[in-house]
């Protein structure tokens, strides 16, 4: 006499072979026949107004430097009144190399002082 389980694993092993048997069918159905020519696919072409919204400039542990935090540090500095040069030229280059540098830096710090449970008092937070 078999039990329950076992009636239950043939009936689900039987389901089984006639989903793959059925699915195989469909299959066989779908491909050409030697006097159809196969469709003609229209390769995809990408428009020439996509440009990269961000990008990960470095990874510091588990955590993303985003290029988008490098000028937003830098846009920062130059509402601040500090002087920005423009995008594309060596000074802007040397100064997105230095934010993030800064970043790294900060985001270092702040995994470190995670892993080794630092606290400060908020009182001596100003």
């Amino acid at each position: 006499m078999r039990s329950a389980r076992q009636t239950f694993t043939a009936a689900a092993f039987a389901a089984a072979l006639g989903l793959i048997a059925s699915s195989a069918s469909p299959v066989a159905a779908q491909e050409p026949s030697a006097a159809e020519p196969p469709e003609q696919v229209q390769p995809v072409i990408a428009p020439d107004s996509i440009e990269t919204v961000d990008r990960i400039v470095a990874v510091v542990g588990d955590t993303a430097v985003l290029y988008s935090e490098i000028v937003e540090s830098i846009v920062q500095a130059g509402a601040q009144g500090e002087e920005v040069p423009e995008i594309g030229t060596p000074e802007f280059d040397a100064l997105a190399r230095e934010t993030l540098t800064n970043l790294v830096d900060s985001r270092i710090l702040l995994q470190k002082a995670k892993e080794t449970d630092i606290q400060v008092p908020p009182d001596q937070l100003d």
